[in-house]
């Protein structure tokens, strides 16, 4: 299970000419989200790790709470721009970029410490990157994309999950092209179930990702919503078994606090002997 972080929503107001700031983080937090997963449900789980509202003092703080709870999977990210903002801007001694939290991870996995710390002890996080299979909204193309993605993998990521894909041959095209850039980590396929077409139009400008036009159709002529979101179930059992005759590492489904959806899907899969050799995760806070 991957638990995904957001930046604090931040609140400025003046009172007798003092300016006050109050930060509003989600509660409880990643931290106290995934250990109750560990401890109490017996989860393996993924928490994200990002640039955006963290100094790297910040970072190495967080991520040793992680390594005493034995959680050592990670996924490294950039994040996006905090509540308000249309641009990233990186926090006061903070990262801009994921390959440089990358090598911040590796360095801990060294006992490379960036505050002085009494006896360090090597921590052994292993470390997923994300992958961009329509480029990243904020790329000048795909082949700075893809350099983007190398670099990550250069600092030292350990795998990639994509950003939700709609399209298997779409997906198989990036592995393509990753593996001529000389990108040779595993490349794990983020996969949503669509739910309706209102949502298939939303997902589709919000986070910039091709949803292939029969898919649209399909759900267009659903008619009642009971029936866009079976069609949504069906198109990520189609592809989900498709991938899984590809080879694919493992398969990541967006749960977006929504798991009714994918519970079909991966019952479906089991009932039909197509799940990976690796057990599916799901993504939400």
């Amino acid at each position: 299970m991957s638990v995904t972080y957001h930046q604090a929503h931040i609140k400025k107001k003046v009172i007798d000419g003092i300016e006050q700031i109050s930060w509003n983080r989600k509660k409880p937090g990643s931290i106290g989200v995934c250990a109750a997963m560990k401890f109490r449900h017996h989860a393996e789980v993924l928490p994200h790790v990002i640039c955006g509202g963290f100094s790297k003092s910040d970072t190495e703080d967080f991520l040793l709470d992680l390594d005493y709870l034995g959680l050592e999977n990670v996924l490294a990210l950039r994040g996006d721009p905090a509540p308000g903002n249309d641009r990233f801007e990186a926090d006061a001694d903070g990262h801009n970029h994921a390959n440089e939290l990358v090598r911040q991870i590796v360095n801990m996995n060294k006992a490379e410490y960036i505050d002085s710390v009494e006896k360090p002890v090597a921590t052994n996080f292993c470390i997923g990157v994300a992958g961009y299979p329509d480029k990243h909204h904020e790329a000048l193309d795909m082949q700075d994309d893809i350099q983007n993605l190398a670099n990550k993998v250069e600092a030292g990521g350990d795998y990639i999950v994509t950003q939700m894909v709609f399209d298997t041959h779409r997906y198989l095209s990036f592995v393509d092209t990753c593996r001529e850039a000389g990108i040779d980590v595993p490349i794990v396929p983020g996969l949503k179930v669509l739910s309706s077409k209102k949502q298939a139009e939303a997902l589709s400008r919000i986070f910039h990702v091709y949803i292939p036009e029969d898919v649209k159709q399909r759900l267009s002529d659903a008619g009642d919503a009971e029936s866009q979101k079976e069609v949504g179930i069906q198109h990520a059992f189609e592809m989900s078994c498709e991938l899984s005759e590809e080879g694919v590492p493992d398969l990541h489904y967006y749960s977006m606090n929504r798991i009714t959806e994918i519970g079909p899907v991966i019952d479906q899969l089991l009932d039909q002997n197509q799940i990976c050799s690796s057990s599916p995760t799901t993504n939400g806070n």
